[in-house]
Formats: C-alpha cells, structure tokens, sequence
C-alpha cells in the first residue's frame, strides 16, 4: 500500500472517529457500507474497508458478522490513540488471524451484495480443452527442457515480470521487474504483505 493510500485512509478514519467522538453517530448506530462509504469519499472500495479497520483497531466500532460496523459505547472506546503519538512497540503477528479478519470485514461489507466465494471452485473435467492443453505442455517441455523441473525465480518468473512491467507501463504506471512478486494466489500474497 502507497504511502498515500496510506494517509488517505487514515485520514478518513480520524475524520469519522472525530464525527463519532462529537456525537454525530450514536453508541450502537451502524456505520455506512463499505461501497457507501467508497462513494462518500470517493475512494477505492479497499480504502473504504480499511478505514472500518482502522476504526475498529482504533476502538471506535466493532464489527458483526454479516451485519456490519457499529459504534461501540464510549466505556468500551477507552482512551484511543491519536496519530501524533508514537507508534506502539511491535509484537509478533498471527498471520492466519490477520488474513481470517481481513475476510470476515470484506464478507460483512459485501453483505448488500450477494458474495460468492471462489476459492475452492473446481471445474468440470468435461470442459478442459484436454487436446488444447496435452498440445501446449508438450510445446512448453520441449521449449523449456530442463529448467521446467527447477525452482524459478523467487519473485516469478522475470519474462512475466517484464511483461507485467510493460502492460502496467502502458496504463502510466512506472515500475521496475524486481517491484512485481508473482504468487500463486491471494492467499499467499496475503501472507506476505502481512
């Protein structure tokens, strides 16, 4: 996440916890959705989720499964930082707690929408291309040979990075191969932002 990103959400969060501290949303009141808020402040969807994130590790709302974020009591809000103080000294991370959050707060915020999780999705036998497919991994071994059965590159493969590099070069987007790492799914990006 870029550094504006970064300030954007957060300044967001001061604001709504400002809003919540002068009583403009009361103990208990739902705040708006993820998309309402996105529209609001004409931000990403993700930019949304994480300001209620914030909050929420702020101590000004709580999340509820399916239902959204709410106002907690102000006996329960406690003393909250501000963004002038220090940063709390690290601790270790429980990456699959973060990542199980992380879901539960898009679910909640999907809950005007129907969602429908693909992560465990398989598909049919019948509609592989199995002629297509047995074509294009013998081409694949005889142009790769060896280095097929090889660890790749740590990042991805670097000639997908360069072409990443160009398409996104293309949108205005400037970056270097070794700023792209290519995972084999989001759970594994996940684990390696958090």
């Amino acid at each position: 996440m870029s550094s504006n990103s970064q300030l954007l959400y957060r300044a967001i969060a001061e604001q709504i916890g400002a809003q919540i501290e002068a009583g403009l949303y009361r103990e208990g009141e739902r705040l708006p959705s993820v998309r309402a808020l996105a529209k609001t402040h004409k931000v990403s969807a993700t930019t949304a989720a994480r300001v209620l994130i914030e909050l929420e590790q702020n101590g000004f709302v709580e999340a509820r499964a399916r239902s959204g974020f709410y106002v907690r009591s102000k006996t329960r809000q406690g003393n909250t930082p501000s963004a002038t103080r220090t940063a709390p000294t690290p601790a270790s991370a429980n990456v699959n707690a973060l990542i199980g959050r992380i879901f539960r707060a898009t679910i909640s915020a999907g809950a005007a929408a129907p969602v429908m999780p693909l992560g465990a999705a398989e598909l049919d036998e019948a509609l592989l291309p199995h002629k297509e497919l047995a074509v294009a991994v013998a081409r694949a071994v005889r142009e790769g040979g060896a280095s097929l059965l090889a660890y790749g590159h740590r990042n991805g493969d670097p000639a997908l990075r360069r072409r990443i590099v160009h398409i996104l070069g293309l949108r205005g987007v400037s970056l270097v191969p070794d700023d792209i790492v290519v995972t084999t799914g989001e759970s594994e990006a996940l684990g390696l932002a958090l």
